[in-house]
Protein backbone atom coordinates (compact mmCIF):
# COMPACT_ATOMS: atom_id res chain seq x y z
CA UNK A 1 0.00 0.00 0.00
CA UNK A 2 2.79 2.43 0.82
CA UNK A 3 4.43 1.64 -2.54
CA UNK A 4 1.21 2.56 -4.34
CA UNK A 5 1.02 5.87 -2.50
CA UNK A 6 4.70 6.56 -3.07
CA UNK A 7 4.46 5.72 -6.80
CA UNK A 8 1.37 7.92 -7.08
CA UNK A 9 3.23 10.88 -5.48
CA UNK A 10 6.24 10.38 -7.74
CA UNK A 11 4.02 10.31 -10.84
CA UNK A 12 2.19 13.41 -9.61
CA UNK A 13 5.50 15.25 -9.09
CA UNK A 14 6.69 14.22 -12.56
CA UNK A 15 3.47 15.53 -14.06
CA UNK A 16 3.79 18.83 -12.17
CA UNK A 17 7.43 19.15 -13.26
CA UNK A 18 6.39 18.62 -16.91
CA UNK A 19 3.81 21.40 -16.61
CA UNK A 20 6.38 23.73 -15.04
CA UNK A 21 8.90 22.97 -17.80
CA UNK A 22 6.31 23.56 -20.52
CA UNK A 23 5.31 26.90 -18.97
CA UNK A 24 8.97 27.94 -18.50
CA UNK A 25 9.77 26.91 -22.09
CA UNK A 26 6.82 28.92 -23.39
CA UNK A 27 7.92 32.01 -21.47
CA UNK A 28 11.48 31.65 -22.77
CA UNK A 29 10.20 31.19 -26.34
CA UNK A 30 8.03 34.32 -26.09
CA UNK A 31 10.94 36.37 -24.75
CA UNK A 32 13.42 35.16 -27.36
CA UNK A 33 11.21 34.92 -30.43
CA UNK A 34 8.16 37.14 -30.13
CA UNK A 35 9.27 40.13 -28.04
CA UNK A 36 11.90 41.29 -30.59
CA UNK A 37 9.19 41.22 -33.28
CA UNK A 38 6.66 43.13 -31.18
CA UNK A 39 9.04 45.53 -29.43
CA UNK A 40 9.07 48.37 -32.01
CA UNK A 41 5.29 48.62 -31.86
CA UNK A 42 5.40 48.76 -28.08
CA UNK A 43 8.11 51.44 -27.84
CA UNK A 44 7.48 53.89 -30.65
CA UNK A 45 4.29 55.81 -31.34
CA UNK A 46 5.29 58.13 -34.20
CA UNK A 47 3.38 61.37 -34.45
CA UNK A 48 3.34 62.83 -37.97
CA UNK A 49 1.00 65.76 -37.36
CA UNK A 50 2.30 69.28 -36.75
CA UNK A 51 0.58 70.87 -33.77
CA UNK A 52 2.31 74.25 -33.83
CA UNK A 53 5.19 76.10 -35.39
CA UNK A 54 7.83 77.95 -33.34
CA UNK A 55 6.92 81.29 -34.93
CA UNK A 56 3.52 80.93 -33.28
CA UNK A 57 5.41 80.76 -29.96
CA UNK A 58 7.51 83.86 -30.79
CA UNK A 59 10.67 81.82 -31.36
CA UNK A 60 12.62 82.29 -34.57
CA UNK A 61 13.91 79.05 -36.03
CA UNK A 62 15.52 77.49 -39.06
CA UNK A 63 13.92 74.43 -40.63
CA UNK A 64 16.83 72.00 -41.10
CA UNK A 65 17.07 68.70 -42.98
CA UNK A 66 19.86 66.22 -42.33
CA UNK A 67 20.71 62.83 -43.82
CA UNK A 68 20.99 59.97 -41.33
CA UNK A 69 23.59 57.23 -41.71
CA UNK A 70 21.06 54.97 -43.45
CA UNK A 71 20.27 57.67 -46.05
CA UNK A 72 16.92 58.81 -44.63
CA UNK A 73 16.11 62.52 -44.46
CA UNK A 74 15.39 63.79 -40.94
CA UNK A 75 13.84 67.12 -40.05
CA UNK A 76 14.88 69.42 -37.24
CA UNK A 77 14.45 72.95 -35.96
CA UNK A 78 17.41 75.12 -34.93
CA UNK A 79 16.80 78.01 -32.54
CA UNK A 80 19.65 80.54 -32.69
CA UNK A 81 20.27 82.49 -29.50
CA UNK A 82 22.68 85.38 -30.12
CA UNK A 83 23.58 85.45 -26.41
CA UNK A 84 25.18 81.99 -26.45
CA UNK A 85 27.70 79.84 -28.27
CA UNK A 86 26.47 76.65 -26.62
CA UNK A 87 24.04 74.28 -28.31
CA UNK A 88 21.60 71.94 -26.59
CA UNK A 89 20.46 68.93 -28.64
CA UNK A 90 16.94 68.13 -27.45
CA UNK A 91 15.48 64.74 -28.34
CA UNK A 92 11.73 64.43 -27.75
CA UNK A 93 9.84 61.47 -26.28
CA UNK A 94 8.50 58.39 -28.01
CA UNK A 95 4.94 59.60 -28.63
CA UNK A 96 5.30 63.18 -29.88
CA UNK A 97 7.38 65.24 -32.29
CA UNK A 98 9.18 68.58 -32.41
CA UNK A 99 5.94 70.53 -32.74
CA UNK A 100 4.34 69.18 -29.56
CA UNK A 101 3.90 71.41 -26.49
CA UNK A 102 6.29 69.36 -24.31
CA UNK A 103 9.10 69.86 -26.82
CA UNK A 104 8.34 73.55 -27.30
CA UNK A 105 8.36 74.09 -23.52
CA UNK A 106 11.77 72.42 -23.26
CA UNK A 107 13.05 74.52 -26.18
CA UNK A 108 11.89 77.74 -24.48
CA UNK A 109 13.52 76.69 -21.19
CA UNK A 110 16.88 75.86 -22.79
CA UNK A 111 16.71 78.98 -24.96
CA UNK A 112 16.26 81.16 -21.87
CA UNK A 113 19.45 79.78 -20.21
CA UNK A 114 20.71 81.20 -22.76
CA UNK A 115 21.56 78.47 -25.24
CA UNK A 116 21.04 77.65 -28.88
CA UNK A 117 18.67 74.71 -29.20
CA UNK A 118 18.51 72.05 -31.90
CA UNK A 119 15.70 69.51 -31.86
CA UNK A 120 15.05 66.76 -34.39
CA UNK A 121 12.30 64.36 -35.32
CA UNK A 122 13.49 60.77 -35.42
CA UNK A 123 12.81 58.66 -38.49
CA UNK A 124 9.08 58.11 -38.78
CA UNK A 125 8.17 61.21 -36.73
CA UNK A 126 6.98 64.59 -38.04
CA UNK A 127 8.41 65.35 -41.49
CA UNK A 128 11.26 62.83 -41.18
CA UNK A 129 11.43 59.86 -43.51
CA UNK A 130 11.78 56.22 -42.50
CA UNK A 131 10.47 54.30 -39.54
CA UNK A 132 11.55 54.36 -35.90
CA UNK A 133 13.85 51.79 -34.33
CA UNK A 134 16.46 51.92 -31.60
CA UNK A 135 19.31 51.84 -34.11
CA UNK A 136 17.69 54.55 -36.27
CA UNK A 137 17.25 56.83 -33.24
CA UNK A 138 20.97 56.49 -32.48
CA UNK A 139 21.86 57.24 -36.11
CA UNK A 140 19.56 60.29 -36.15
CA UNK A 141 21.15 61.66 -32.96
CA UNK A 142 24.62 61.15 -34.44
CA UNK A 143 23.59 62.99 -37.61
CA UNK A 144 22.43 65.94 -35.52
Amino acid sequence: MTCDLLCYNINLMKKALRYILVIAGTIIFINLALVPLLEPGLLYFPARDTLSYPDQNKLQHQDVYLISKNGKKINGWFFKNSLSQKVVLYLHGNADNISYPVTMTAVRNFYSLPANVFTIDYQGYGKSEGSPSENNVYQDAEAA
